[in-house]
């Protein structure tokens, strides 16, 4: 099923996907056969051919699983910014805000330091490669330490749980079946984890990384 079709869709059938979701939620179980992926290998033009760092990932989900993982996302986002987890200087996926915000802020702290005759010091911090190395579990800890909803917690663990891709060759076929284990696919999951989570703590104020203590929560 493509998204275009999703979008097509009678009423009652939408209304049916959007009740199976809500059966979904309660015990928070994502179907196994949703988590299966493609892994497509997108040559950035430049580096070796050979070598794997010249190739950006890009994951292929089931649409369903999508469409899934982005009403979970939503969810997550507005229990964040409800409960005031997301930083005010935080603009990266959240509503209304972009980076035309941050770039007015620079200029202004630009424009404001050569008024007054003050030094400008910036850090520049690029995560490298930061949607292939998120740790599943730790970002489990941390949404239970801000305090997301038990069972949201749960519905994010199982969502990698058991989850498995394959890389499509060039030349045809698929590698072996490969666990998921730290990582989030880009344009298909990863407003699930850099959304409500990393616009929760990764890119609010870096002393809350190193404030919040690892509380393992029950069952993990």
């Amino acid at each position: 099923m493509v998204n275009e079709i999703l979008t097509m869709l009678p009423l009652a059938m939408r209304q049916t996907i959007h009740a199976l979701f809500i059966l979904m939620w309660a015990p928070g179980i994502t179907p196994k056969a949703w988590k299966t992926s493609e892994m497509v290998l997108i040559d950035k033009v430049k580096g070796e051919e050979t070598e794997l760092s010249s190739y950006r990932p890009v994951g292929l989900a089931n649409t369903l699983y999508k469409l899934w993982t982005r009403m979970v996302t939503n969810t997550l986002y507005e229990f964040a910014k409800s409960n005031s987890l997301l930083s005010t200087t935080q603009t990266g996926f959240c509503k209304q805000k972009d980076t035309i915000h941050q770039l007015q802020n620079i200029i202004m702290a630009l424009e404001d330091a050569k008024l007054f005759k003050q030094d400008v010091y910036a850090l520049i911090v690029d995560f490298t490669p930061a949607f292939n190395t998120t740790a599943h579990d730790r970002m489990l800890w941390i949404m239970y330490d801000l305090g997301f909803p038990t069972d949201a917690v749960n519905i994010v663990k199982n969502l990698y749980e058991e989850a498995i891709t394959q890389v499509r060759i060039p030349s045809g076929g698929h590698t072996d079946q490969i666990p998921v284990e730290r990582d989030t696919f880009k344009g298909t999951l990863s407003h699930l984890f850099f959304s409500p989570l990393h616009g929760t703590t990764a890119e609010m104020d870096t002393i809350r990384w190193d404030e919040v203590q690892p509380c393992v929560p029950p069952g993990y």
